[in-house]
């Protein structure tokens, strides 16, 4: 008996209190994002709310032809007790005058309590992410760091 809690104490050991199943991590708060879409790397910042709500904040290097950008909205939801989704409109600029608009859906595990990784998609504006038919434009990899 001693020697099966003795093995229950050392395995449990290098378990992260929130990440064993007892208690999911939450995503509200402010994260530093960085993505990577066809080679580019990118970086966003997001506020998730409680509630299922929050923003965007685009935060690559930007022309001073074209103009800071804003906040838009975003929205997430717990998919699992260790799993997080969440998307939001982007617009990226594209040279001094262009810009590619879409949604951006990222889908991701925490790796611990203030950490996320996953895959994000990127859909044009012209495309729902949500009919089963969706093919995004561009995905790749993300890490999230909460920064707040």
């Amino acid at each position: 008996m001693w020697r099966l809690i003795a093995l229950l104490l050392v395995v449990g050991a290098g378990q992260h209190p929130s990440l064993d199943g007892s208690q999911a991590p939450r995503l509200p708060g402010v994260w530093d994002i960085e993505f990577t879409l066809d080679g580019h790397p990118h970086r966003l910042r997001f506020r998730a709310e409680a509630g299922g709500t929050g923003s965007f904040l685009l935060r690559d290097p930007r022309s001073d032809l074209v103009e800071a950008a804003e906040p838009s909205p975003a929205s997430w939801r717990a998919t699992a007790s260790a799993q997080a989704a969440f998307r939001g409109r982007v617009e990226f600029p594209i040279g001094n005058v262009g810009r590619e608009e879409g949604t951006l859906v990222f889908r991701g595990t925490f790796t611990a309590e203030t950490r996320l990784a996953g895959e994000v998609a990127f859909f044009a504006s012209n495309v729902d992410p949500d009919e089963p038919a969706a093919s995004p434009a561009k995905k790749g990899p993300f890490t999230a760091a909460r920064v707040q």
